[in-house]
This record gives C-alpha cells, structure tokens and sequence, in this order.
C-alpha cells in the first residue's frame, strides 16, 4: 500500500515558504501483521539403485526428503511477521518494510532522506537454497573439510550404511547506499553490500585416472564471502544527463581445500580446491542527450573491468603406481607445470549507443551499435611427461605392471572473445491504433577458439500492432535469423588429432553450428463483453542447422497462452489460464569399425551404423482463480492449478546387431524431468473496522518428479540394456525424485493505522489584474520611504486532473494513445513553463466500486504509469513521486440503485491527479 501522507500534506506541501516551518508535524502511515503458520510436510522417497557394475542392479529405497519442499523458503511452524511503516512531512520521508523476522528468508528495507538533499537506504535479504536433505554418502564426514572412506577397495556397496548429510545453501546479502544531490542537478551516491554464502554445494571427482574409472559425488563446503563497493556521481539536467561509476568486488573463500578418499586409489586422500581469492574492478561513464533535431535523444554507454587473481600451482598429482584394476598402489606422480604460479587476468570492455529520433511525423527510429571485448591473459599452464614405478624411468612408452608414464600436456590458449552488434529499427503509426515496425541486425563474434573463429548473425524482423476494433487488438511478430561460421574441422573440441577418417573430425557445438530460425509470435486481447476479457499468445520457433553430419540437426519450440477473466472487478469474478509448450530436436551420431567411412548412409552392420536420439520436452498448464467480496467486509479467494512436464530421449539404430543394440539387447529409452505439480488456495480476508483485519488461509501443494538420469546410489544407469564393464560411479542420491505434499495452515491479525484524511485547503491562484477606475486628483502624498526589498518568489503550484476515461480503458493501467495525448497537452507544456522543478506529485484514484485492496492496487498501478510517462519525456524521476489513494478522497458522493446510473455518477472520482511545485517562468 502506498503512502498517504504527500496527499494529506498537499496543502502544506505546496504552500510555499510557510509550509516549510520547522514545526510541521511528520504523519505516519502503515501496518503490521502478526500470526503464524503450521506446515505439514512430507517428502518423497528416493528410489535408487545399488550393486556393482558387473551384476544386476538391486532396487534400493533411500530416505525422504523434504527440501524441495522448502527450496528458497523457510516453511517451518513459524510465527508469521510483516511490518510496512511509511511516514514523513513535505520536507522528509521515511519507510521501513521487513518480513519472516527470524526465519532463514528474513528481509528489511529501510528508506529515508529530505526531498531534493539526500536519500539513505539500509537492507537485508536472507535467501536459503535447500538442495537435498538425508543425501547419503559412503565417506565419513560429509561436507567436511577431510572426508575419508573404507579400508577396502571398494567400499561399503549398501547404501543402507552410509552416512547422511544435507546439501544446502544460505546466503545473505546486507547493504546500504546514500546519495546526495542538495537540490541540484549533481548528485553522489555510495553504495555497498556483502553477499555470505554458506553450507555445502554439490561437487564431484574423477575416479582414477581416466573417465572409463567412474566419478564420485560428495557434499563441498562453502564458506564465501563478497564484498561490493560502488561510488556513483553525475549530473541530472532536463536536457542531459551524465554518470561515472566505480565497482570495487573483492572475492574470498574460508575454505582453502577438501581431501577425500579416492577410491580407485586404494583410498589415498584426493584434494579439491576451492575458488581462489579475486578481485573485480569496474569503470563505467554513461549519458544521454535528449531534444536534439528531430525529437532525437542519444544513449551512450561504456565500461571496462578487471578481474584477476593469484595462486601456487601444485607440483605433482595422485597417481597409481601400476596400471592394474583396481591397482595396487598409489603415489605422487610430479610432472612439472610450466608455471609455479597461476597469475588470473580477465579484461572486459563494452561500449554502446542508440540514437531514436522521428525523422518525419509518424516515422520513428532507432539506430543502435555495441561492442564488447573479453581479453583473457591468464598464465597458460602445461606439464611436462612423467613416469613412476619401478621402470618409471624409461617412460615415456606404454604402461606396465612396472611403470606408469604420463605424456606432456600442452599449455591451452586462454580463451577470450569480441562481439560487435549493430542494427536500425523502424516503427510507422497509420493511425494512432495501427502501427508497423521492423529492422534488422547484425551480430558478429570473433572468437579464440580455432573450430569456429567468426561466427556471424543476421536478422530480419517486422511486427504489425494495432486495434482492430474498440474490443478487439493485438500484434504479430516474424523474426528470421541467419547464422553462418567459418568452420576449421582440423581443430576439434573434444579431441585432438583428429582426421577427415573419424567420426569426430565432423562434430561443432549446435551453438555456433549454421542454422537457420524463423520465429513467429502472435498475441491479441478481445474483449467480447464488458465482463468478459480474452488474451491468447502463440510462439512458433524452427531452427534447422546446416552443413552438419552429426551433432544436432534441428530443434522446433511451440508454445500457447490463454487467459480468460470472467465477472465484475468490483464484484465475484474469475480468471482461467492455460498454458502449453513443446520443444523437440534431433541428433545424429555414427559407430565405425576400423577403415570405415566415417559419412553417414551406406551399409548398416553389427559394427558400423548410424544411431541418433529424438528428444522431447513439454509442459502443460491449467488454472483457476476466483475473488469474491462478499461485502464491504468479507472477502473470500481461492485458486487451484495442475501443471506437468515431460521429456524424453528416444534412441534409433541403423542397426540392432551387435553394438547397435548394444551387446545384442534393445536400445533403451529413458524419461527426463517428469514432473506434477497440483496446488490449491483459499484465503479470507475480514476487515473489523478501518484499523483491524484478519485473514485465515490454506494452501495444498503436490509435487512429483521423475528422471531416470537420476536413478541409482552406488552404480550408473544404462543408456543400453548392459550392466557389465568396469564403471563404478557413487552418487548421493540428491536430486533423485525430490517430490513433496505440503498442507500450509495460517492465520494472522493486521493492524492499519492511518491520519485523518481531511481535504487539502483550496489552492491560491494568482488573480490576473483588472482595469480600475480613474482615480479622483489629490495633492501628492509625502515622499514614502524606500520600501522594503522584495521577498523571494514562493514557489507556485498547478494542479492538473486528469480524468481516468480518457487515460485508461476500463480496469486498466496502460495510458491509452489519448491519455498521452491529454499528458503531452495538459501536463508536460505546463512543466516546460518551470523554471526551477522542485517535484511532482502523481496521485491515482478510484471510486468507491470493489475492495480496498483491489481499488489500492489499481490507483497505485495508474499513478506509476503517469510516472514512467513523464519520465519517457525528460522529467527527472528523482523528482516524481507517485501515490495511491484508492478509494478515499471521493469528489462526489452517489447512492443511485442502478448500477450503471451509480457507475456514470461516480466518474469524477476516478481520476488522477498531477500538481506540480516550482517557480513559474516570468513573462
């Protein structure tokens, strides 16, 4: 709710010097809300699989879990505590808005400062990131610092013995910021917050030396903390504006590293590292011109950052003393990095400017240009060949029983990237409801990446918007984008050394593969009756990717939206949505046998043969609400919603002999993110009396998810019908079907206090002269004295109101073609008339028809569209407030029975009004 006391003090605020006496009172508004809340939970048990890879997999049932229940949200029974106090005087202001006091999602915001001098702010957001509670693990003490395993190779295969631990993350962002402009056009601000983030992330680790060993996931600690530090200054004209910024972010970590026992090594201790301590540092100088020719206004921005970082580099690794599996020993194997120390440094730069104007009456245009340039000269690290045991020496060579060798590993070019984007965008109003736009763009990467150097984007986009007729508008978009890249298959990304005989020589990252998108979008609202409203949106997407063998070849995105809202606004009314979507792509791969054609076609055998997926992914949504005020203080809503989604990966095979069926079996076909999610609502609000109301509520949520990626503890699932080979992998289980029901109960008290409203005093306006009549001849008066020097001009005030019909449609926050108009005329021409702009006060109001609340939302909704109006058209936003009053200052009062008599009578009171304080130009 918006505050009352700009409107209270109209009379005060606009009065001139005497308003301003230190004696004004400070008025203060808000409320606060007290109760609690009883959740009832229940977490989904997590079924996975255990057993070694060389048997069949056993079903195991893990324990229950709850955190997705309560995800970013604290959902424990709880007391439930809200507080929105604002007050302040036509000199100052203050608010303070806090709520969850206690809770793990606890946030405040404090806001003060003296009108046109400063303004300070102080917050807090606390956000906690639940991941998954009772995650097993085989290692002793989980999301420690050391976390070791068994004696034995391999470890405890049960589940049922393993050790629990929860996966989650707390973080807490605390800061402030002050600013400082001394009723100037300059200002000065300074900002700085910390963001702390701890508890225990996912992490994983290889197994062994190779990926054929398997990976392990374990609980990593966190413990970070960033600290951000900005300094603002610039200059705020009706012309022009202008800014220099500077961000000092400084990065730590209280966890240097973790050791944890690698199995594949007889269980000796593997080390992580955590993120090293950096620092960012940032320059940024924007501005903008505005009144140029042609109703141009010109933007303009640039930055250039630096991150960089430091730390020793470790001389050796964990390796295994044979190449027996599992092997018999490990040791520290050092083969040499070609630099003791890692030196990170990343610089950043980006520039943009857009110039819109209107060339001709009508025309209006934008032309854009960006740039932006990622400069990586971190230190480029290799290693130099190694070998161990006791023919270690004679490495490099094959590995033995004896000996372990390990070849040089060259340094890799840091990589680092530009982008230039530049464009021109059309837009030609008919009539003042049909307009056309269009424009096209080009972006180009330049890359330090040898597969795809240059990549280049070209689009092409046109859209129609307008209204059909009075109940009945819309637009449609086509946008079509064509990416070529100058590809060098002699360079690969997943292996090196590949020939033109391979099959890898082929792949490229769909990302910078050529393609071609066409993308059309289609939205309209109807309006077939005064109480019934239709919206429907439509998206199609096709992008087919060109010169490609294998990799992705297409991929097809569909989606729809529906709403419908039923009813009077004012009365019981319902609003239904629906929601689809689908996306789906093809990939394509090949299996070749020694001296085969690595193209696709030909013969499909046991050992040489095309295979590919089909993947799919959709959604689905329906739901219903319903709002009833029952009367002036009973209100009752509910709502209820079932969503889904769907995927999957259906595997082909040339060929299902052999390989192709992989070891003789059937190609298995899994699911991915399945998901169900109900949910129900139903609150009611009871209002005493004007300070004193209650709402009680129930809220129902269920939500069921499968994904046969996450199956399995000890193990891995496989994509084929195999179970044999020599992959252990041992995963906690977190993720794996995170399904809940919860039964939310609660009920709370909110009190409201607010001053009287009393009708602001009539305003004075300056009485033009009038002709007086000729004075009868008298002797002349004695010679006065010099009379006293004139006082300082008050600042005058106008007050301008402006009625709702033509600004809006009806139930609507969006300014009509000719409420723009009605501002441009009644509103900026008068402001262009200031000389010295203190503030504008923008106030919305409804009449007396609906609830408080709805007719408080709206009349806010209404005044911040006002406002964003203005500030489109050069006036300073530091110096616009904006409030609702919803229905509490009424011009006229009505009581026809006739419910459209009484709608037409109570038209003055849906206004909104703008008063403007400053010194008026003299003429």
């Amino acid at each position: 709710m918006r505050t009352k006391l700009l409107a209270i003090l109209v009379a005060n605020l606009f009065a001139g010097g005497s308003a301003l006496a230190a004696d004004e009172p400070f008025i203060w508004n808000g409320s606060g809300t007290l109760g609690g809340r009883l959740t009832d939970t229940e977490g989904a048990e997590r079924n996975g699989a255990y057993g070694t890879s060389g048997t069949t997999l056993a079903p195991f049932t893990g324990p229950r879990d709850e955190a997705k229940a309560n995800e970013y949200r604290d959902l424990d029974n709880n007391v439930i505590s809200v507080i929105d106090a604002r007050g302040g005087n036509s000199k100052y202001f203050f608010r303070f808005f806090g709520e969850n006091f206690g809770a793990d999602d606890q946030y405040f915001d404090l806001r003060g400062g003296a009108y046109g001098l400063f303004k300070a702010q102080l917050y807090q957001d606390k956000i906690p990131h639940y991941l998954s509670w009772n995650a097993l693990t085989p290692l002793s003490n989980p999301g420690g610092t050391k976390q070791t395993g068994a004696g034995t190779y391999p470890p405890y295969q049960n589940p049922a013995t393993w050790n629990s631990f929860d996966y989650g993350i707390q973080r807490d962002t605390t800061g402030g910021n002050f600013e400082v402009s001394l009723n100037s056009p300059w200002f000065v601000r300074a900002d700085y917050n910390q963001v702390e983030t701890t508890g225990v992330k996912v992490n994983s680790g290889q197994l062994g030396t190779g990926s054929s060993n398997g990976i392990i996931e374990l609980g990593m600690p966190v413990d970070t903390m960033t600290k951000n530090a900005t300094i603002e200054a610039g200059y705020t004209g009706k012309t022009w504006n202008i800014k220099l910024a500077f961000l000092d972010s400084k990065f730590d970590s209280g966890v240097g590293q973790v050791a944890w026992s690698n199995f594949y090594m007889q269980n000796a201790l593997d080390t992580f590292y955590s993120p090293p301590e950096s620092e960012l540092k940032k320059w940024s100088l924007s501005g903008s011109v505005r009144s140029l020719p042609f109703d141009s206004a010109l933007v303009a921005r640039f930055t250039q950052s630096k991150l960089t970082n430091s730390f020793a580099v470790d001389g050796y690794g964990l390796k295994p003393a044979g190449s027996q599996s599992p092997p018999t020993g490990v040791g520290y194997l050092y083969t040499a990095p070609s630099s003791s120390n890692f030196d990170g440094d990343h610089k950043t730069t980006t520039a943009a400017v857009s110039l819109t104007s209107t060339p001709v009456a009508k025309l209006e245009s934008r032309l854009y240009y960006s740039y932006y340039d990622k400069e990586n000269n971190s230190t480029a690290i290799g290693y130099a060949a190694g070998g161990q045991g006791p023919a270690g020496s004679t490495c490099p060579g094959s590995n033995t029983v004896s000996r372990y060798c390990l070849g040089a590993l060259a340094p890799i070019e840091p990589f680092g990237y530009e982008k230039t984007e530049y464009g021109l965008d059309l837009a030609y109003r008919f009539t003042p409801r049909h307009k056309l736009s269009g424009g096209v763009g080009v972006l180009l990467v330049d890359r330090h990446l040898e597969p795809a150097p240059e990549t280049e984007d070209r689009s092409f986009w046109l859209e129609y918007r307008g209204r059909l007729l009075d109940n009945f508008g819309g637009r449609l978009t086509y946008r079509y984008t064509e990416r070529r890249s100058e590809f060098d298959h002699s360079y690969t990304n997943n292996s090196s050394g590949q020939t033109p005989a391979q099959v890898p020589y082929y792949f490229a990252a769909y990302d910078v593969s050529n393609s071609d998108r066409d993308k059309v979008k289609l939205q309209f609202d109807w309006t077939p009756l005064p109480n019934l409203a239709v919206n429907f949106g439509a998206t199609w997407q096709q992008t087919d990717y060109k010169d490609l063998y294998y990799g992705r070849l297409d991929d097809t995105r569909t989606t729809y939206d529906l709403t419908v809202t039923y009813g009077d606004p004012s009365a019981f009314h319902v609003t239904a949505i629906g929601n689809w979507g689908d996306v789906e792509f093809n990939q394509a791969y090949r299996n070749i046998a020694s001296g085969q054609s690595p193209l696709p076609g030909g013969p499909q055998t046991a050992t040489t043969f095309d295979w590919g997926t089909a993947n799919t992914q959709g959604n689905w949504l329906v739901g219903l609400q319903a709002d009833w005020p029952v009367n002036e203080k009973l209100a009752v809503m509910g709502s209820v919603s079932y969503g889904e989604t769907d995927g999957g990966v259906d595997f082909w095979s040339g060929s299902y002999a052999g390989a192709g069926g992989y070891q003789g079996g059937p190609l298995v076909n899994y699911v991915t993110d399945n998901t169900e999610t109900t949910r129900i609502n139903l609150k009611a609000d009871y209002r005493f009396n004007k300070s004193w109301s209650m709402t009680a509520g129930y809220a129902y949520e269920k939500y069921d998810y499968a994904d046969d990626q996450m199956r399995g503890y000890q193990g891995y699932y496989p994509y084929y019908q195999n179970l044999g080979g020599t992959n252990n992998s041992w995963y906690s289980g977190a993720y794996a079907n995170p399904g809940y029901t919860n039964n939310i109960f609660y009920l709370t008290a909110k009190w409201t206090w607010d001053p009287p409203i009393t009708p602001p005093p009539a305003m004075k306006v300056a009485q033009a002269p009038v002709s007086a009549p000729a004075p009868a001849v008298t002797p002349p008066p004695p010679k006065p004295a010099a009379p006293a020097a004139a006082p300082a001009p008050a600042p005058q005030v106008q007050k301008i109101t402006l009625d709702s019909k033509v600004l809006f449609d009806f139930d609507k926050a969006v300014l009509k073609p000719e409420g723009k108009a009605a501002i441009d005329s009644q509103v900026v021409g008068k402001l262009a008339q200031v000389q010295k702009l203190e503030v504008v006060l923008v106030t919305g109001h409804t009449d007396r028809l609906g609830s408080d609340a709805y007719n408080q939302k709206l009349s806010v909704k209404r005044a911040d569209a006002v406002r964003d109006y203005l500030v489109g058209k050069g006036v300073d936003k530091a110096r616009i407030e904006t409030l609702g009053m919803g229905e509490k200052q009424p011009v006229v009062q009505c009581e026809q029975k006739n419910r459209k008599e009484l709608i037409a009578c109570l038209a003055p009171n849906r206004r909104v009004e703008v008063q403007v304080k400053g010194e008026a130009t003299r003429r």
